[in-house]
């Protein structure tokens, strides 16, 4: 009878350490540029996802399961991403939100070649990650797609034939793959560049684009930059061009950019995956929380690193956490429900989803596309 007993309390002990290991937060790294010049962006995306976990967390987490969010500032370079990566790994983390930037695109490489880790990036765009067979999910439209719909826009839409392009080298695996496949669907459509100009660390003179500007034939500028970049670049051209239209790309675009403009703002329009005028139910109640909570617009960045994750929580409450089975589960699953619209993750983790036409007009942002 004792060792019935004694047979019964251990089961019944056991069960208990069952239940109590299943139910232990889920850890999920998140890493992106928090300070710095191109901290814009991934504060952004950190909001993004903070508001995604509470919400989750306020109705009982992933399966029973609260998230445990670990942020890591990778500080914009590709050490700090590095270090964020081997941070995670020390903490036994091998679901990784990052990063916001391009170039950090090889680092990702490296570390899934490495280690069994799975990666969601809310921003990283870089045609290098397309079509792979790897742990790599993004939530947003690789780079060959944007610059198909900014050709159609400075092209076919607004019959803007000659153009200067401005762009941003600090983020190559951004800007030089942009800037590349803008060209070529460009240049196929007719359409010729009649003046380029490169800024990086060392070379930030913008008036050097007047003199460009005026050297040239160019009936529009397209900006490859960040969204203060962007704004500045915008000012310098205004200062002797007031009406030539202006291009901005998809990384340019904030919720304060027009702010950062002031009067520079006439005649500028944007290829983006972001509605800001949108009115659908959900993003409407994420736009009140995030206003409420940051006291400022959200971005792009803050939508992606929102729907980051939704499709993490939809992998994970159909496979669990095996990194295996959880990449398995978010293919399969394939369409998700974004703030905005519906978007489609493809069996190499890439996302199919709308990208905007947009304009500034009276110091607001008008989707072209709107009837």
């Amino acid at each position: 009878m004792k060792k019935i007993f004694l047979s019964i309390c251990l089961i019944f002990l056991m069960s208990i350490s069952m239940i109590t290991c299943s139910k232990k937060d889920i850890k999920i790294g998140f890493s992106a540029t928090l300070t710095g010049s191109y901290s814009e962006m991934g504060v952004a995306q950190r909001d993004g996802v903070l508001i995604a976990v509470e919400e989750l967390n306020q109705n009982g987490g992933i399966n029973g399961r609260k998230i445990d969010l670990v942020i890591r500032d990778n500080k914009g370079s590709v050490i700090g991403a590095k270090k964020a990566i081997d941070y995670f790994k020390s903490q036994g983390i091998d679901i990784i939100i990052a990063f916001g930037m391009s170039n950090m695109s090889d680092v990702i490489k490296d570390a899934m070649a490495k280690d069994d880790l799975l990666f969601i990036s809310p921003t990283i765009s870089t045609t290098k990650m397309t079509g792979l067979d790897d742990n790599f999910i993004r939530v947003i439209p690789d780079l060959k797609r944007q610059s198909e719909v900014l050709g159609e826009l400075i092209y076919d839409d607004l019959k803007v034939f000659d153009i200067g392009i401005v762009y941003d080298a600090k983020n190559r695996g951004f800007s030089d793959l942009l800037f590349d496949n803008f060209k070529e669907i460009y240049s196929n459509k007719g359409g010729k560049s009649v003046f380029e100009y490169t800024i990086t660390e060392e070379n930030p003179k913008l008036e050097l684009i007047r003199d460009l500007l005026l050297k040239s034939s160019s009936k529009g500028v397209l900006i490859i930059a960040n969204s203060v970049d962007s704004a500045s670049i915008s000012q310098e051209i205004r200062k002797y061009d007031k009406d030539i239209k202006i291009f901005i790309s998809n990384w340019g675009m904030t919720g304060d950019f027009i702010s950062y403009s002031g009067k520079a703002v006439k005649n500028i329009y944007f290829s983006t995956n972001f509605d800001i005028n949108n009115k659908d139910e959900d993003y409407l109640k994420f736009l009140d929380i995030y206003k409420t909570k940051f006291n400022k617009e959200p971005s792009y960045a803050s939508i992606y690193g929102y729907e980051s994750v939704i499709v993490l929580n939809e992998g994970i409450k159909k496979s669990g956490t095996n990194i295996k089975r959880l990449k398995k589960a978010i293919i399969d699953i394939s369409k998700y429900e974004g703030l905005q619209s519906d978007f489609i993750i493809d069996e190499f983790g890439d996302v199919k989803r709308e990208i905007y036409k947009i304009k500034v007009e009276e110091s607001r942002y008008k989707n072209l596309d709107e009837k």
